[in-house]
């Protein structure tokens, strides 16, 4: 595939037998091929990006909905591997999670509630501290200290958020 037909996802039909077939490495080139004829400005930066993002929700939605139906149709035995097209499907304990309110340590009971105490507390100081925006001198209530507080750094950086309607 050209280096100028990467891009015109838009103009050709992307088969289903075609996206099966693809691999790691070829779709590594075809992102580095694409990103090449962006930056070369052959593309529309917009275009692509947005191409991504549909196609991102796309499958998203598409492997969401379709994972049940396939997690129920094949079972395999621990160690077993299932093969098809260039990908290795094995059977797996995923999103393991534990609920230790049920044990009846009350040592547990003791540090969960004193960590949600903390927690709650130091977001309320964050939540002070971001309305600060020059230095100010403050008392603390509890060691009488005399505190000069500074603004908080804020970082973040300009972009570009897709919304699709």
């Amino acid at each position: 595939m050209e280096t100028s037909e990467i891009m015109k996802v838009e103009d050709r039909e992307l088969g289903v037998s075609s996206l099966l077939n693809l691999n790691k490495s070829y779709m590594a080139s075809i992102v580095h091929n694409a990103t090449s004829v962006v930056v070369d400005g052959q593309y529309d930066a917009i275009n692509a990006l947005v191409i991504a993002k549909k196609g991102q929700e796309l499958f998203g939605q598409l492997e969401k909905a379709v994972r049940p139906i396939a997690e129920d149709h094949v079972k395999l035995g621990k160690g077993e591997v299932y093969r098809k097209f260039n990908v290795d499907i094995t059977q797996a304990e995923t999103g393991v999670s534990y609920d230790f309110t049920v044990c009846g340590d009350t040592v547990w009971e003791d540090l969960k509630a004193k960590v949600d105490t903390y927690s709650r507390l130091l977001k309320e100081r964050e939540n002070t501290l971001k309305t600060i925006t020059k230095p100010v001198t403050m008392i603390n209530d509890e060691t009488g200290e005399v505190m000069e507080i500074k603004p908080p750094i804020r970082g973040g950086k300009l972009g570009l958020k897709l919304s699709i309607k």
